[in-house]
């Protein structure tokens, strides 16, 4: 399996399409939200889910980066999304997988396919926080444009 960068940023843009929708209009009352059972809050998801990106992102370009300081959620909401359009940059501009910690299956069926996951988390958080998201059709939806960020 090869990695295409093409379908991997359409990939990114789908994520950040699902997760702006969804992260539309809140806040730390939201970010701190316990549904119990020893479930992770939405921001301590949200912060695992930058650090999938940038473990993703990692495997096309090499990069050190400094363990990020912890925000709020708007701060950490805003910080995923700049990690995807950095991310997405990195494609457009030809970086190349490398496969020396991973296959290109790995990479699909671990980290990208994780963040997918996650966001479906706080979709359901959400909902459990009595915030449900109106209902939409991500078949029609639009693709997410990073030079709009």
């Amino acid at each position: 399996m090869t990695i295409d960068n093409d379908s991997l940023r359409s990939y990114l843009a789908a994520i950040a399409f699902r997760f702006s929708y969804l992260a539309d209009g809140l806040n730390d009352s939201f970010a701190n939200f316990e549904a119990g059972n020893g479930t992770k809050t939405p921001l301590e998801i949200l912060r695992h889910m930058t650090q999938l990106i940038n473990f993703a992102h990692l495997q096309f370009e090499d990069f050190e980066e400094p363990k990020p300081k912890e925000l709020d959620w708007l701060g950490e909401k805003e910080r995923f999304l700049q990690k995807l359009k950095d991310f997405d940059q990195a494609l457009a501009n030809g970086a190349r997988f490398s496969d020396k910690l991973m296959s290109a299956q790995n990479l699909w069926q671990g980290p990208l396919a994780d963040v997918m996951t996650h966001v479906g988390q706080l979709a359901m958080l959400r909902r459990l926080a009595g915030q449900p998201l109106e209902k939409i059709n991500y078949w029609k939806a639009p693709i997410y444009d990073f030079s709009e960020r």
